[in-house]
Formats: structure tokens, C-alpha cells, sequence
């Protein structure tokens, strides 16, 4: 990601594609909506539930 920030690209981690994925995999087995703010706070190691 450096190397591609430094040549001009515009570089991602993926992080919220790795979210979105879980989101959508976490709807399909249980059938209930995801806890998309939660499972993003998690993720980024953001307390979940904090003020």
C-alpha cells in the first residue's frame, strides 16, 4: 500500500469490503439483519457500544 500511495495511486486496505462480506454472510446463515456499525467498530478495533 506505501508503494502504491507513494507511485500516486489511491490505495485500500479492503477493510470494508472484509465487512461488507461478513455483513452479508452473517444475514445469509442467521436471517436476521447485520449489526453493520458493530461488526465495522470491531474490525477497526473501536470499542463497540462505547461513547
Amino acid at each position: 500500500m506505501e508503494a502504491a500511495s507513494a507511485a500516486g495511486a489511491r490505495a485500500h486496505n479492503g477493510l470494508g469490503m472484509l465487512v461488507g462480506q461478513a455483513a452479508a454472510a452473517f444475514s445469509i446463515w442467521t436471517g436476521l439483519p447485520a449489526p453493520g456499525e458493530a461488526m465495522a467498530g470491531a474490525a477497526s478495533g473501536e470499542p463497540v457500544g462505547k461513547s
